[in-house]
């Protein structure tokens, strides 16, 4: 799962991007935020629902943020603050990091390998 989102001069709405997660598997969250066009004196951050905040983010800069987190249901939380009542997501990118796992027919080919050649040393053995 890769999910992008861009706008230009306008805020993003993200709805749903956290939706439909699987439990367990690692994300990789990247946002990116700010203006200089409008928006100098604002200040935003973003949250986890939790009450974890990033570090306040100068409204006059462009920044990106990035984190990874484990999903433990299939709908996470993030909140968008801002001085404001229109905070800014310019853009957000959300990747599934999560280690693959080989199939089991890769597991029966490596065993069915690994017996070979355990049979073939054997026999060379008693040769």
């Amino acid at each position: 799962m890769n999910t992008f989102e861009w706008q230009t001069g306008a805020n993003v709405t993200a709805t749903d991007f956290l939706d439909g997660l699987i439990a367990g598997h690692q994300y990789q969250v990247q946002f990116f935020a700010a203006r200089t066009d409008c928006c100098g004196t604002r200040t935003h951050w973003f949250g986890d629902g939790e009450g974890n905040l990033s570090t306040p983010i100068n409204g006059n800069t462009y920044t990106s943020i990035l984190g990874t987190f484990t999903a433990d249901d299939v709908d996470q939380t993030i909140q968008f603050f801002d001085s404001s009542t229109n905070p800014i997501l310019n853009a957000y990118v959300l990747r599934d990091i999560t280690p693959a796992v080989p199939e089991p027919t890769t597991w029966a080919m490596m065993l069915a390998g690994l017996g070979l050649l355990g049979f073939s040393v054997r026999r060379s053995k008693a040769a």
